[in-house]
């Protein structure tokens, strides 16, 4: 029953994704146009802003896609490329670029809803190295890489692909991949319907889809790690961990300190755990249809047979639980 339960959270998550950003982002009020015809106008704008210090930016775009990376220490630079229907409303942003700046905060891309109607603007922007960074999207794929943070990246739509983030990191989309590269903070990531990778992760690491895969490859911190309809890879975890997936795989690899717990739920899918030998933990698997097995060392304390194990690895430091309705479960 709890795996049910788990499941229907994370769909409810990925449906709320979706609603959630394709409002913020102001991606309603482009669609509300005349979705699926020509932008037949282009037009550009270009800025470079003076900064003296760390920089809070924030850039949002109703449709198109975003890129902040690390540049120069002392300067914002800003490329706009504008596409519309209406060759009117792209001479005017040309003319009057949504870019405001208060000392070392800048804002980009702020539009009234009349004048993003029927419009796509993609930003290129080059911030310091010591930033903040708000960015989101209605529909387009945004790209950060380089800043110490912390970062907040959000698409209505569209992939999300950052690295080299310092201070923390929460990256949401509605419908897309995402790919996180070595971010030493911590990390929480959701796809409404997407895969989700996180490689070398410096903390803490809560990644969520509705329907994709997830995987961690390596992580400084507890990890919590579910989707509604996918597998879950899992390697170099040395704390706390919590896995849920509602149909898939599940394979994790790390180390149980002393203290440490692991869940593992699958609603319908096999569990593959590889562990040490010199891991110390009580044991508890259940599958409602397959067979667990071990190679390590058990002292068991309930009752054998084949759809469950009961035990404890040489003491009972660590707490490992692994359940599936459907599928094997190995422990080695």
């Amino acid at each position: 029953m709890r795996t049910f339960v788990h499941l229907a959270k994370t769909l409810i998550l990925g449906a709320a994704v979706l609603g959630i950003f394709f409002a913020i982002s102001g991606f309603a009020n482009f669609t509300a146009g005349h979705w699926g015809e020509t932008f037949n106008h282009e037009g550009s704008f270009e800025r470079t802003l003076t900064v003296n210090g760390p920089v809070r930016l924030q850039v949002q775009t109703g449709a198109g896609s975003v890129h902040v990376t690390r540049g120069d220490a002392q300067r914002v630079s800003i490329v706009a490329h504008i596409r519309g229907r209406s060759e009117e409303r792209v001479r005017a942003i040309e003319q009057n670029p949504p870019v405001v700046q208060h000392g070392n905060e800048i804002e980009i891309g702020k539009l009234s809803r009349e004048a993003q109607r029927d419009i796509s603007i993609s930003y290129e922007v080059r911030a310091p190295q010591q930033t903040e960074l708000q960015t989101a999207s209605g529909s387009g794929n945004i790209v950060v890489a380089d800043l110490d943070g912390p970062v907040s990246a959000s698409t209505g739509s569209g992939g999300l692909t950052i690295s080299g983030v310092q201070h923390g990191l929460t990256a949401t989309t509605g419908s897309g991949n995402v790919h996180i590269n070595h971010v030493a903070g911590a990390l929480t990531t959701r796809a409404g319907s997407g895969s989700i990778e996180v490689l070398q992760s410096g903390a803490a690491v809560k990644a969520q889809s509705g329907s994709g895969n997830v995987t961690v490859d390596g992580a400084g911190g507890a990890v919590d790690a579910q989707t509604g309809s996918g597998s879950i890879k899992l390697n170099g975890i040395h704390s706390d961990l919590t896995a849920h997936t509602g149909s898939g795989h599940i394979r994790a690899a790390g180390s149980m300190p002393s203290g440490s717990r692991w869940n593992l739920e699958a609603a319908s899918g096999s569990i593959d755990l590889d562990l040490p030998t010199t891991t110390a933990a009580e044991v508890s698997a259940h599958t409602g249809s397959g067979t667990v097995t071990t190679s390590l060392p058990i002292t068991l304390t309930g009752a054998v047979n084949h759809h469950d194990l009961h035990g404890v690895i040489k003491s009972a430091d660590a707490q490992l639980t692994a359940t599936t309705g459907s599928g094997n479960i190995r422990i080695d």
